[in-house]
C-alpha cells in the first residue's frame, strides 16, 4: 500500500510539474517562451495601434484603391522597422461591381432606399464620397425578389 500512496504522489508531482511547461516545451524552452512572450506583450501600445487603425482608416481602402496600396507601404514600413524582410505582391483579380444599384419596395408601400451611407460625427471617414466603393451585393446574379 506504501509504494502505491508514494506512486500516486510521485505521478502527482510530476504531473504538476509538467503543467508548469507550455505544451511542445521542455522546462528550460517553457521559461524562454514565456520571457519572449513577456517581453512582446511590454513593447505592445495601445495608443500607437490606436493611431495606426485611424490612420488606416481614414480613407476608403478597398481592394484595388490608392488608399490600399498606401495602407499595404505603410504596413510593409512597420514589419521593415522591426527588422522582417517584406515584398508587396500585386495580383489580378476579378472584382465586379454593378453598373446600376437599385433596391425598391413596391408592395404594400413604395420605398426606394438612397443606398448611401450616413456620415458620422464620430467617423470622419463616412464622409468621403469621392473614393469611396458604393455598396453591392457582389457575386450574385440580377433579378427580381
Amino acid at each position: 500500500m506504501r509504494i502505491l500512496i508514494l506512486a500516486l504522489i510521485a505521478l502527482g508531482s510530476g504531473v504538476v510539474y509538467a503543467a508548469d511547461n507550455i505544451l511542445g516545451f521542455d522546462e528550460a524552452g517553457s521559461t524562454a517562451q514565456r520571457d519572449i512572450e513577456a517581453q512582446l506583450d511590454s513593447s505592445i501600445n495601445a495608443e500607437e495601434m490606436d493611431g495606426w487603425l485611424k490612420l488606416m482608416s481614414a480613407t476608403p481602402h478597398h481592394v484595388g484603391s490608392l488608399a490600399s496600396k498606401e495602407n499595404a507601404e505603410f504596413i510593409a514600413g512597420l514589419l521593415e522597422s522591426w527588422g522582417y524582410d517584406t515584398e508587396i505582391a500585386e495580383y489580378e483579380i476579378l472584382l465586379p461591381t454593378p453598373k446600376t444599384r437599385e433596391i425598391e419596395l413596391v408592395a404594400p408601400t413604395n420605398f426606394v432606399a438612397s443606398l448611401r451611407e450616413e456620415t458620422l460625427a464620430e467617423d470622419p471617414s463616412t464622409a468621403i464620397r469621392e473614393t469611396l466603393l458604393q455598396p453591392y451585393n457582389a457575386f450574385s446574379i440580377d433579378g427580381d425578389v
